[in-house]
């Protein structure tokens, strides 16, 4: 019995090597929860100004209400660089404070170690002496007796110190892994800063550049919404001619076809951004009754978080296709598991990805912009169960088909 913990102690004392650690961090508890309640009131903050753009974009499109919505989106971006920042320096502490748990932990298996190796020590001299000659070399009972019980108390210290020693292990590999974690968090907040400000600046040339074309004058955004929408509506009709023609000859750059559509209401996929207002559903919405897209319905959804958000991919697949033209500006096709095809359209630069990368749900493909036909920062969403792109006869650009084809993303969507 004792050879077998001898042998048991001894593979635990050889395979765990002996961990090195910094100097222990300070408590930093106190500050940990200062921070975040911080974070808390400027999100408080922020969310304020969010529900002000909320209300805002209810009302009809005037020249007041898109600067009121501007001034909003520039007030709430400072906030959240602050409260970004903020975690930035929360992350910090974290890690600091687990570097401080990390070493004490490190401390205790180490003295761990040692306390059973000298265990094994003692318990392997003992058995090197035959029981035979211990009673013989004891004038008394009681003293073997005692020998025999020394035995058993080591032993039971060391069954003792082997679970303490693995609890241990564990623990230390657990906050290990937490700091880790909050490395890589660390890594996240510091690109999404980047990205805040990116947008936090041109939310405010996008207001100075608005401020210009209209002279603040309502009449001067009015003719400035018309216009565009009487442009939108003859580039859409010519492109409804020139699918028609790719349909009918069969030129197609990429083609995919869903086997089946998947029925209405089955949540496959998670919403691209998360404070998102809807600004137009799908289909015969009230804009495109006004004939913005040629007399056809909105093939998609379009969404608004703000010049320079994040757009993530709704789901798993691979990246079918990205470019740029004059309708969607620039646009990214993601091929899904199912052969579903998700389009995201007018992101401020060309998509992050390549063609043929796998992504998930997780993956940022762009950004919100205001690149094509459109009047002002937002994202289109569209899904198709068939996708193909084709090249416009008159730009060279590539084109994708816009109404036959496509599903209504909200019909597969987790959450709304």
């Amino acid at each position: 019995m004792f050879k077998y913990l001898y042998f048991l102690a001894a593979v635990f004392a050889f395979c765990l090597s002996i961990f090195t650690f910094p100097d222990a961090a300070a408590n930093t508890s106190d500050k940990i929860l200062e921070l975040r309640n911080q974070i808390q009131e400027l999100e408080r903050q922020s969310a304020g100004y969010q529900n002000q753009i909320k209300q805002k974009h209810k009302e009809g499109e005037t020249l007041k209400r898109e600067i009121s919505i501007l001034e909003n989106r520039i007030a709430k971006l400072r906030l959240d660089i602050i409260a970004t920042t903020g975690k930035i320096d929360l992350a910090e502490l974290e890690i600091k404070d687990l570097t401080g748990e990390i070493y004490k932990t490190g401390i205790k298996v180490k003295e761990n170690k040692e306390s059973i190796s000298k265990l094994i020590r003692e318990l392997n001299e003992m058995e090197r002496t035959n029981l035979a000659t211990v009673l013989l070399a004891n004038s008394k009972i009681s003293d073997f007796l005692n020998h025999i019980d020394r035995m058993s108390l080591i032993q039971n210290k060391l069954t003792s110190r082997l679970v303490e020693f693995i609890a241990l292990k564990n623990e230390l590999e657990v906050k290990k892994q937490e700091a880790e974690d909050k490395k890589n968090q660390l890594e996240l907040l510091n690109r999404k800063r980047g990205n805040q400000k990116k947008a936090f600046e041109g939310t405010q040339v996008t207001k100075s550049d608005f401020l210009v074309k209209t002279k603040g004058q309502e009449q001067k955004f009015q003719e400035l919404l018309n216009e565009v929408e009487r442009k939108k509506a003859e580039f859409y009709k010519e492109l409804q001619e020139f699918e028609a023609e790719a349909r009918k000859q069969g030129i197609f750059i990429v083609r995919v076809k869903a086997a089946a559509i998947p029925p209405k209401g089955t949540k496959l996929f998670k919403m691209p951004m998360d404070d998102y207002i809807i600004t137009q559903g799908y289909g015969y919405t009230s804009f495109a009754k006004r004939g913005a897209y040629g007399g056809a319905p909105h093939n998609g959804i379009d969404l608004k978080e703000g010049l320079g958000s994040e757009i993530r991919s709704i789901g798993s697949g691979t990246v079918l296709a990205k470019g740029f033209n004059n309708a969607a500006g620039n646009w990214v096709a993601i091929r899904h598991d199912n052969d579903l095809v998700s389009v995201y359209g007018h992101m401020k630069e060309p998509a992050l990805v390549l063609a043929g990368e796998r992504v998930n749900e997780n993956t940022v493909l762009g950004f919100e912009g205001a690149t094509g036909f459109v009047t002002g920062s937002h994202l289109h969403l569209s899904l198709y169960y068939e996708f193909f792109s084709f090249i416009g006869p008159k730009t060279g650009q590539i084109y994708f088909n816009y109404w036959q084809g496509s599903l209504n993303p909200f019909d597969y969507m987790q959450t709304y």
